[in-house]
């Protein structure tokens, strides 16, 4: 199962308000880079054993450096802090499921929607 598939899921279990597309669709694209930083790292693993093997010492100083600048491990850290944090705001993370369970609780009743905040906010309050 990729990122994107498990993202998709996730998603499609909130049944968000088609006024949170663009963050639902924000977050496939971070799963879609995720699956595509691991695809290419086997990539470059691939060349760089079939470098080894041939004895190709340029070809394997080549891809190391290529390796080292694709980092699937540098890929996941941007992509995983800014995924991660659109998942809190959708309401799709534990913490932030059991915010929106405790406001059930406490009579708010529903299911709340993800918060508004910066430009979006003001925007709103203007209405």
């Amino acid at each position: 199962m990729t990122m994107r598939d498990e993202i998709g899921k996730t998603l499609d279990a909130l049944e968000l308000d088609t006024v949170y597309s663009a963050a639902a669709e924000l977050a496939l694209t971070y799963a879609r880079q995720l699956d595509q930083a691991a695809a290419v790292r086997a990539q470059a693993d691939k060349a760089l054993r079939t470098a080894y093997e041939t004895g190709d010492e340029a070809m394997v100083e080549q891809v190391t450096a290529l390796r080292a600048k694709l980092s699937e491990r540098d890929c996941v850290d941007r992509i995983g802090r800014d995924m991660a944090a659109l998942l809190d705001q959708l309401h799709a993370t534990p913490k932030a499921r059991a915010a929106v369970d405790k406001d059930k609780a406490k009579g708010h009743g529903g299911r709340q929607a993800p918060p508004s905040s910066g430009a979006l906010a003001r925007l709103r309050s203007v209405q």
